[in-house]
């Protein structure tokens, strides 16, 4: 989700499964993954923490388009959740 320059709506459908899972992201991993990929690539001093996470994230949920990401993540769904798209 951070790295791509376009919507995938099953970054999202994984992005919210860990999120109701209570999954913590393990940092050290994701600065160095960042750090190989997407606007972050080769960059020094990155300080990732999780304020840094949040914030970034926080900056992805306010671009997205909502009708765009429902369109994507649709066909992920199975029918009985479908309804949660309208929510």
């Amino acid at each position: 989700m951070l790295c791509r320059s376009f919507l995938k709506g099953r970054d999202w459908y994984d992005f919210s499964w860990y999120v109701v899972m209570g999954v913590v992201p393990n940092l050290t991993h994701l600065e160095a993954a960042l750090m190989q990929f997407g606007p972050w690539a080769a960059r020094t001093g990155l300080d990732l923490d999780t304020a840094w996470l949040e914030r970034e994230l926080g900056h992805q949920v306010i671009s997205i388009d909502g009708g765009e990401a429902q369109t994507d993540v649709r066909r992920f769904l199975p029918p009985v959740e479908l309804r949660s798209l309208s929510l």
